[in-house]
């Protein structure tokens, strides 16, 4: 949920930029509400006349050219000014000027957010609805509060409404299932699905926490509150936990049935043994051991088999979420596709993965040893590598090397980062 959000900022350049408020964004646009308009050579109604517009035409904004004037571009390319009385903003690039903005599923600060976002992010604003702009956050419609947004043309964007028919969101209290008749055709929720094969549900926000259930893939939750990288959840059984958003497909509307059930921790391990023990090639990537459990392997592997492997990725780009070897990894997914090759299975957070295996002492490390960082970005642990030996390990980086490389295990930035480590061969 975290750079996706940002566009990508391209320059216009505008003849009459000394004269007006001009816009450095793609995305302002504006339609015609007159039912024909003229387009002129300048800001007043004496400027010739350019073009026509009619009634609905998108018109592509360049500039605010003040006194209720905009400068703007048809369709054909031809560039005027229109009158704002024939003619309103329905969409503009606005900047967020507030850390930890939270971007809500409604225009109320009582509904769930989305996310949070910081100063600097920029986003297509689509309307204003009281106290807030509404956004498009992440594939979804969001909003934000006005007053962290800034934007030229903010003050001129159209108000919105709200869907009809839609009432207000369903929050169930903890301990209690959501009984079928708080919930209609017309009652929206903030609802998650599960994208892991399994998604360990927390007592609190924290991967060392206790695991209260396991979610199964695809199963659904209602979503009653964010908290950083944590969304806080019930499921059907009326338990109230945390999981961890990047393994969440977030939706608002009716919550689908769910057509699995989530499972204790115990009910998860059985699986996991049973599935383990008949395991073939095609599922060696979805089955993840319960946290804290020893890692299930069969045959001789070594870990100078496991760095070798590794070397054959060599080049493949960093994709954030990422844990296809072909297309794009992140540093965890590059270590977990790595090790089930083996039918080793990791578990699929850095710090989740911190919890299996063996402590070593650095001294001690061995090729294919599991290497633990905090580079700033939340929590104890926020990336992982592979000790590759002779002083080097091999890693999945979104830094100046973007994407999987070796590098030096003994130069400052990893030693002022470093952790730990875990050895997971026996």
């Amino acid at each position: 949920m975290r750079s996706s959000m940002i566009k990508h900022i391209c320059t216009l350049s505008v003849a009459m930029s000394a004269a007006f408020s001009v816009s450095a964004f793609a995305s302002n646009l504006g339609v015609v509400t007159a039912d024909a308009t003229i387009l002129r050579s300048y800001n007043a109604f004496e400027g010739a006349p350019v073009t026509v517009a009619y009634n609905n035409d998108t018109l592509n904004i360049l500039a605010d050219a003040h006194n209720n004037w905009y400068q703007v571009k048809s369709a054909d390319g031809t560039t005027g000014f229109v009158n704002g009385d024939h003619f309103t903003v329905t969409q503009t690039d606005a900047t967020c000027v507030v850390d930890g903005t939270n971007v809500y599923c409604r225009p109320t600060t009582t509904s769930a957010p989305y996310g949070t976002v910081n100063s600097g992010d920029v986003f297509v604003t689509t309307g204003s609805f009281e106290n807030f702009y509404q956004i498009r956050y992440n594939g979804y419609t969001g909003y934000i509060e006005k007053n962290a947004m800034q934007g030229s043309l903010l003050n001129a964007l159209h108000t919105v409404a709200l869907p009809a028919g839609i009432s207000d969101p369903v929050y169930p209290e903890a301990g209690k299932p959501v009984a079928d008749s708080q919930v209609s055709e017309n009652t929206e929720q903030v609802f998650g699905q599960v994208t892991a094969p399994f998604l360990n549900l927390r007592e609190e926000p924290e991967f060392d926490a206790k695991v209260a259930r396991v979610l199964p893939e695809n199963y659904y939750v209602t979503v009653v509150d964010f908290d950083g990288q944590w969304l806080k959840v019930i499921d059907d059984e009326g338990v109230e936990g945390y999981v961890s958003d990047e393994y969440i497909s977030l939706e608002t509307g009716v919550k689908p049935a769910n057509e699995v059930s989530s499972l204790s921790p115990a009910d998860a391990e059985d699986i996991y043994i049973e599935e383990e023990n008949d395991l073939s090639e095609d599922k060696s990537e979805e089955i993840l051991p319960p946290d804290g459990e020893p890692v299930q392997y069969s045959g001789e592997v070594t870990g100078e088999m496991i760095v070798q492997r590794a070397d054959d990725y060599i080049g493949v780009p960093y994709v954030w979420g990422g844990t296809d070897l072909s297309s794009g990894v992140d540093c965890s997914g590059f270590v977990q596709s790595v090790y089930a090759q083996f039918d080793i299975h990791l578990n699929r957070i850095a710090a989740d993965m911190n919890l299996q295996g063996t402590s070593v002492a650095q001294e001690d490390l061995q090729p294919g040893d599991l290497v633990f960082f905090n580079d700033g970005y939340g929590g104890e642990i926020s990336h992982v590598g592979m000790y590759y030996g002779d002083g080097q390990y091999i890693h999945s980086t979104d830094g100046a090397a973007q994407g999987v490389t070796i590098a030096d295990f003994n130069a400052e930035y990893p030693q002022n980062t470093y952790v730990g480590a875990k050895r997971i061969l026996n």
